[in-house]
């Protein structure tokens, strides 16, 4: 089990090389980002059976792949249904994770190898119960993908459960970027794509693009949303209550008070009720599902302080659930999850880990482990109160350097309704 140390010095899944430095040490990174990223295939994507195979041998991922190995791979790719983008849908409902789901997307983690590993652990641990739909640059990275999972035995029975979608991304984060999707009043599957602002020295505009351009692949209508916010900064329960914190009201100061937010999400989202919390202190997203994570319309797992950085806030966020009510005027039962503390990241990246990023799906919770002394207590909590669902543990502690865990690489997509 690993120590709880302040300082720390792991793999970053996130485009360093992509960053403007000065000369002098961007000469230095350079030198060493080949062992650690494919910078190369960053600006020359794969075109060939043996790019692929050198990719794959090159960073360990399959040591035995060759050309004619992958010359012989037809990954599952949907086709895209029309080349129009589908008409605006009518106000929508956006659903509750544990409504069921077709599919669960995922933005591959191309550029990071070394969490290949955590992104095959999750679509094993999802596809018994739904399909993974997983984005890709191109076809050629499909093949490395699919070549990996069945190589590495990750698929089993269930490999029809696995889809490709070709799509250009920047990064992993789905759920920030990716569709906010649900229901309208008839029924019919849609959604909203907000506005995804892309840090100023990490150019990630394909990543705000990626909605419109799954809406078109797919025929699935969105709703424009004229709101600066990430998808990992709004819940709902689906029966009227959304959940957000603090920093969509910075984002997005053409709003003076939490109630003119309110009144402009009623013109696109049907729900009744906005509870809007402090967000975490020494932390970069500013996102609720750090926070907060739904059972039920009435049952909330909130993340509790583990060092004087967290308590002010975190017991904030505790006594709003304990005064406030869901839309329909029921109190919260509230669990608590234990917080394992801060770490700083090579000095500079403030790294929070939490329990609540988590993900529902079908009947399974998928839920984020750190090697860390509080793992065994959280899931013990879910287990202890999540009746009916199978809890699956994944191993985030590398992917969290990059600012996120299972939720946060993750999107729902509900099933079509007859």
């Amino acid at each position: 089990m690993t120590r709880e140390f302040p300082l720390r010095f792991g793999y970053i899944p996130y485009p360093l090389w992509r960053r403007s430095y000065p000369v002098g040490i961007k000469q230095a990174l350079y030198a060493l980002y080949p062992a650690l990223y494919p910078v190369r295939y960053d600006h020359h994507p794969p075109s060939s059976s043996a790019d692929v195979a050198d990719f794959l041998r090159r960073f360990a991922l399959l040591p035995s792949a060759t050309s004619a190995s992958i010359e012989g791979i037809t990954p599952p790719i949907i086709p895209p249904v029309a080349s129009s983008q589908p008409a605006y849908p009518p106000k929508i409902r956006l659903i509750a994770q544990w409504e069921h789901l077709e599919a669960v997307l995922m933005s591959w983690c191309i550029f990071y190898p070394r969490i290949w590993s955590l992104h095959a652990d999750m679509v094993r641990a999802i596809i018994p119960v739904a399909q993974v739909h997983v984005i890709v640059p191109n076809e050629w990275w499909a093949r490395a993908v699919w070549a990996y999972l069945t190589e590495q035995g990750h698929l089993g029975a269930n490999a029809h459960q696995v889809k490709f979608i070709i799509i250009p991304t920047d990064d992993v984060w789905i759920r920030d970027y990716g569709p906010m999707l649900g229901y309208d009043a008839d029924g019919r599957r849609g959604g909203v794509k907000a506005v995804y602002d892309h840090l100023p020295y990490y150019p990630q505009g394909r990543d705000n693009a990626m909605p419109l351009a799954w809406s078109a692949h797919t025929q699935t209508p969105l709703m424009p949303l004229d709101l600066h916010i990430e998808g990992g900064n709004l819940l709902t329960d689906g029966m009227g209550t959304l959940f957000t914190t603090q920093k969509t009201l910075v984002a997005n100061p053409q709003f003076a008070t939490s109630a003119d937010l309110q009144a402009y999400l009623h013109a696109v989202l049907d729900f009744d009720k906005l509870i809007i919390t402090p967000r975490m202190r020494i932390e970069r997203t500013g996102h609720i599902d750090l926070l907060m994570k739904l059972l039920d319309e009435k049952t909330v797992m909130l993340s509790t302080p583990s060092s004087k950085w967290d308590t002010a806030r975190l017991d904030e966020v505790m006594s709003i659930f304990k005064s406030q009510t869901n839309a329909k005027g029921d109190p919260y039962h509230i669990i608590e999850l234990p917080t394992p503390p801060l770490y700083f990241n090579w000095v500079v990246y403030p790294i929070r880990r939490s329990y609540t990023n988590a993900l529902t799906v079908n009947g399974r919770i998928l839920v984020p482990i750190y090697q860390s002394k509080t793992d065994d207590i959280a899931i013990r909590r879910y287990e202890d109160h999540a009746k009916g669902y199978d809890i699956i543990p994944i191993d985030c502690s590398v992917g969290i350097n990059g600012g996120g865990a299972i939720h946060c690489m993750t999107r729902e997509v509900p099933i079509i309704q007859s």
